[in-house]
């Protein structure tokens, strides 16, 4: 918890989703927004470390207390272009539940009270066939944790409860279908935007191909995984995406597809139930 001598934090919204959930292309387009600066998982670090699995080349790395302070005091604020001298900036921080857990969430809502939060989540039957293709060189054991929707859960049913028992009258957090982002990019953007009270520009739409903010760091830890976000310029419409993907067949080569699937799939449905539970109040 800050101290009342503690640097008071900046307006910020997490967003959490687990891999392969358009997190990282949504950022890259909030990083069109007017006052806001993106930080790319900063949580990962720290947790690669922790687990033994850190594929970085910097010589320090950050623990959870460092990034956490570096968000406080606006570290990555300095980032910023194009601030406008007549609203105080935003900082937009995406990461996942696996980077730390509830401890993770604690220490989050602790430091920052205010805080706005997003969970974004995607339709197993599309993410973990996905994933699987890039998740390279890991073992199962570190997948099974990595692309576990139960962290997603556990943070939806905390902000809840946290909610409830300070009687805060804003949204505990917004869940948002990934794939709305393809099949109503506009609509799903103005509903974010809303939800974090921004004002909607459709500059969110387009952005420059290879030209990630410099407030994303150093990329050479994320290996090939953003590839396809740093190429691309834009969200591309799909109003006909189904909303009820197919079943994958199993495929050679990929054993654990099936299993991941079995295993995320009653706790997708889970966090469905929570959100429309929560519209309906």
């Amino acid at each position: 918890m800050l101290s009342k001598d503690s640097p008071v934090p900046p307006e910020t919204v997490f967003i959490w989703s687990h891999p392969r959930a358009l997190s990282t292309a949504l950022l890259r387009s909030l990083a069109e927004l007017p006052d806001a600066v993106t930080v790319l998982e900063p949580f990962m670090v720290p947790w690669q470390v922790d687990m033994g699995v850190y594929r970085g080349c910097e010589s320090r790395q950050p623990n959870y207390k460092e990034v956490i302070d570096n968000l406080v005091t606006g570290h990555y604020l300095s980032s910023a272009t194009s601030m406008s001298p007549r609203k105080p900036p935003i900082q937009i921080v995406k990461d996942m539940p696996c980077h730390g857990g509830m401890a993770l969430l604690e220490q989050v809502t602790a430091a920052f009270p205010k805080a706005k939060h997003v969970l974004l989540v995607r339709h197993p039957f599309t993410t973990i066939p996905s994933y699987l293709k890039v998740s390279v060189g890991y073992s199962d054991e570190i997948m099974r944790e990595d692309i576990s929707y139960r962290g997603l859960l556990n943070y939806a049913e905390h902000l809840s409860n946290k909610q409830q028992q300070e009687k805060q009258t804003q949204e505990a957090f917004l869940l948002m279908d990934a794939d709305s982002l393809i099949r109503q990019p506009e609509q799903a953007l103005w509903h974010f935007c809303k939800h974090i009270k921004a004002e909607y520009t459709p500059a969110l739409l387009h952005w420059e191909a290879n030209k990630p903010p410099k407030s994303w760091g150093n990329l050479a830890v994320f290996e090939d995984w953003l590839d396809n976000v740093l190429g691309s310029s834009g969200w591309v419409q799909k109003p006909g995406l189904s909303k009820q993907p197919t079943r994958p067949a199993a495929k050679d080569g990929q054993p654990m597809q099936s299993e991941f699937i079995d295993e995320n799939m009653p706790v997708y449905e889970c966090l469905l139930a929570l959100s429309a539970k929560q519209e309906k109040q």
